[in-house]
């Protein structure tokens, strides 16, 4: 009396399945972890990227009042030595 036609599924392939699920999530929480830490390190950049900004922007400001500063000095300096010599000339 034969009473099953195929074997039944050996122990380990549904043991296997139970592991290549259990695999997966650890890969999807692993995934999701890594996820979450590079959403945190892009924030964290973006935060610094803002204060490098707005640093480099006081800084150009400064740059160009520098500038005007150097040539009305420079004006000055023309105009205080004109006055010299017209006072030498007179």
């Amino acid at each position: 009396v034969q009473y099953h036609r195929d074997p039944p599924p050996p122990f380990y392939s549904q043991h296997h399945r139970y592991v290549s699920a259990q695999v997966a999530h650890t890969s999807i929480t692993a995934a999701s972890i890594s996820s979450d830490v590079l959403m945190q390190e892009n924030e964290r950049l973006r935060k610094e990227l803002q204060v490098y900004t707005e640093k480099a922007t006081r800084l150009q400001k400064l740059e160009l009042e520098i500038q005007h500063i150097s040539e009305a000095y420079e004006t000055l300096m023309k105009g205080s030595a004109k006055r010299e010599l017209f006072k030498r000339i007179s």
